[in-house]
């Protein structure tokens, strides 16, 4: 339990700002969950990019998961794979992202517990983990993210 608090306490908005451009799956190196990112994960119904969330918020908290978390796993890591122009289209017609999504999976040798299931659950942990410890840092007043967001 310490070295996860003490993990805790290094995620600076630098720290991971930095780490979000040395995120890999699969041997590929990743894209930072940018702006533009987490409004196509939105669009594709990304249960942890929805305002809604904080109703799940109390479900992760208690069990470590949440309803449809692999599928948003599969939806970032999938989304942080392609390069901008998926997510500008994920944004027109979500319903063809997540079928790509779930291709990609699938052309990955994605199983529910494989070794790359273990690798797609940690690398989407760390990105939201990232993402909100980001949000937390710079919103200090209170009102929202201001504009910060991870990868810019």
């Amino acid at each position: 339990m310490d070295d996860l608090e003490a993990e805790k306490k290094e995620l600076t908005p630098d720290f991971v700002a930095m780490r979000s451009q040395s995120y890999e799956f699969n041997g590929e190196k990743l894209n930072a969950f940018d702006k533009t990112r987490q409004v196509a994960a939105e669009s594709m119904g990304v249960h942890c990019c929805s305002p809604s969330f904080y109703k799940l918020a109390d479900q992760l908290t208690e069990t470590g998961s949440y309803d449809g978390m692999f599928a948003d796993a599969v939806s970032i890591v999938w989304l942080c794979s392609q390069g901008k122009h998926a997510a500008f289209k994920a944004v027109r017609k979500p319903s063809g992202a997540v079928e790509e999504a779930l291709e990609w999976w699938s052309n990955n040798g994605g199983n529910v517990g494989s070794r790359i299931y273990g690798e797609l659950m940690e690398t989407f942990g760390n990105i939201i983990d990232d993402v909100f410890t980001v949000t937390a840092e710079t919103d200090s007043s209170g009102k929202g993210g201001s504009g910060q967001s991870l990868g810019e």
